[in-house]
């Protein structure tokens, strides 16, 4: 299932869960916070962060940002609600959220909505503040785009990606000051990204679709360029570690970059939606149907989690690895589950 799929169905709503590795699931049980307040919200992102979990989505067709500090939820209002023109927009949602560097990060959230008076596609960046969440607007540059995801690299710069009504990839980048548009991006019709990892300025990924195949760009500092790979479909997801060690999965593809090329990865999971690398010896990967699977170097071992939970979205914080995604209040169609495997990076 694709990571920006909208998951509005009746009887859903967000759900999140903290992992680390030896964690024991019963059934019933979910490790993590309880739900957040209220009913109706879709979580599509998460930050973890020493002081707190930050989860961005949808209510309705407002955007969604909340924080879990350790006892309980506070959900921030969307200050931009206010300004007449959000009331021409509709399905209004925050997609991706980053945490800042530093001893007091300040998250960034992105998304998008769609105009109907212009009749165009609009990103939308959030800034925290350190007591509320603010609106970035530069009409020349978000107007006709929607941002997926958010990361920053190691000097503080934070890079958002998203894709052009009606195709093509897009890349922005925030040098602490303001948002612009990072270099010439390669003309792939129909392509869209949907997730970044971004290890220094010189050294980010991001991926998603072109068209029904897989989008792998890589900048080293200079330009984009395009990175073959073998998976089967649209990727959903990137986490990276090192420069050659890179995770990147979608729906039926788990694959590995070693420094010079991708290869595909054997995991017990038939489908993923987010990855979370912490280091060589601890990944994290979670699909639909509440599949999850850590990978310690060596081999993969699945643990349980709740069913009709699809996970969209990780995140990492003092070896403690947290999942948003949609809890569907349905009862879920029996399955015996794929059979245990041992993988390693290098299996094709």
């Amino acid at each position: 299932m694709n990571r920006n799929a909208t998951q509005a169905r009746a009887g859903a709503s967000g759900a999140v869960m903290a992992l680390s590795p030896g964690t024991s699931v019963s059934s019933g049980s979910v490790p993590g916070p309880p739900p957040l307040p209220g009913a109706g919200h879709l979580l599509y992102g998460i930050a973890a962060t020493a002081s707190g979990v930050w989860v961005v989505g949808a209510s309705g067709q407002k955007p969604l940002a909340a924080r879990w500090d350790g006892a309980s939820w506070t959900i921030f209002p969307d200050r931009s609600g206010s300004s007449l023109a959000s009331a021409a927009l509709l399905g209004a949602r925050l997609r991706g959220i980053a945490s800042g560097v530093g001893p007091e990060p300040a998250p960034i959230a992105v998304g998008g909505a769609y105009d109907r008076l212009e009749q165009v596609d609009v990103a939308l960046i959030r800034h925290w503040t350190g007591s509320e969440w603010t609106s970035w607007d530069k009409p020349g540059l978000l107007h006709g785009i929607v941002l997926n995801d958010v990361a920053f690299d190691s000097s503080g710069c934070a890079w958002a990606v998203g894709h052009a009504s009606p195709h093509g990839p897009r890349v922005l980048r925030w040098d602490g000051t303001s948002w612009e548009s990072s270099g010439d991006i390669p003309d792939i019709p129909r392509g869209r990204l949907v997730a970044v990892a971004a290890l220094a300025p010189d050294d980010v990924w991001a991926v998603g679709s072109a068209d029904r195949d897989a989008l792998i760009l890589h900048f080293d500092g200079r330009a984009w360029t395009r990175v073959p790979g073998r998976a089967k479909g649209p990727l959903a997801a990137v986490s990276a570690t090192a420069p050659d060690d890179v995770w990147a999965v979608g729906h039926q593809t788990v694959m590995h970059w070693n420094g010079n090329r991708w290869s595909r990865v054997k995991t017990p999971l038939t489908s993923a939606n987010t990855v979370t690398a912490q280091s060589r010896d601890d990944i994290w990967a979670a699909g639909g149907n509440g599949e999850l699977a850590h990978y310690d170097g060596h081999r993969w071992t699945v643990t349980p989690s709740p069913e009709s939970t699809t996970w969209l979205a990780s995140s990492s914080c003092d070896r403690t690895v947290w999942l948003a995604g949609t809890h569907t209040h349905e009862p879920a169609a029996v399955d015996t589950g794929p059979k245990p495997v041992t993988a390693h990076p290098n299996d094709a």
